[in-house]
């Protein structure tokens, strides 16, 4: 059994690893750095072993390509062996079609949950699988809120134990219906 790669940043803050199969909310505040955070966080489970899913939300695919690289990651690298994909929901959120392998074309959740069954509920990846995202915040622009957060709890938070991947899962403060004090 290989080592389980660790999630910079986070397991900083906990008193342990982060197993497998989990899923961390991560509620961040709009003028945070959260964004390169999740850039760092991924590079670092990257070059420590591990497979990631990044899923862009805020930004085009070629610039979190671009990031990776200026902290050592060797993306061609990784994308070639299948340990590194970026997920373009980006281009859905501005109205254009995405060039990318793994790209969705709508936001409304209907769409995404079709999406999510026909292409990430495929294989189960390895348990050094991490999926993350920038912002999934955006899914309020096109959704009902009750929408998506079911969305969430039925697809992607649901699949992470049975799959064994690690799942960050980041939500921005101050605009959701449900608040946290």
């Amino acid at each position: 059994m290989s080592l389980m790669p660790r999630i910079p940043i986070i397991e900083d803050l906990t008193n342990g690893p982060i197993p497998p199969g989990s899923n961390v909310l991560v509620e961040f505040d709009p003028a945070s750095q959260w964004i390169n955070a999740a850039i760092t966080i991924a590079a670092g489970w990257g070059k420590s072993g591990g497979s990631i899913s990044y899923i862009t939300d805020s930004q085009p695919p070629d610039d979190i390509r671009s990031q990776f690289r200026r902290l050592g990651v060797n993306v061609e690298e990784l994308e070639a062996n299948d340990r590194l994909w970026i997920t373009d929901l980006y281009s859905a959120s501005i109205g254009q079609k995405s060039k990318e392998k793994y790209a969705v074309e709508s936001l409304k959740a209907a769409d995404l949950s079709i999406w999510i069954g026909r292409e990430a509920m495929g294989d189960s990846p390895a348990p050094e699988f991490l999926v993350i995202s920038d912002n999934n915040s955006i899914l309020d622009r096109f959704n009902a809120e009750k929408n998506w957060i079911e969305l969430y709890l039925t697809r992607m938070v649901s699949m992470a134990r049975p799959r064994q991947i690690t799942q960050l899962l980041p939500f921005m403060s101050g605009i959701h219906s449900v608040q946290t004090t």
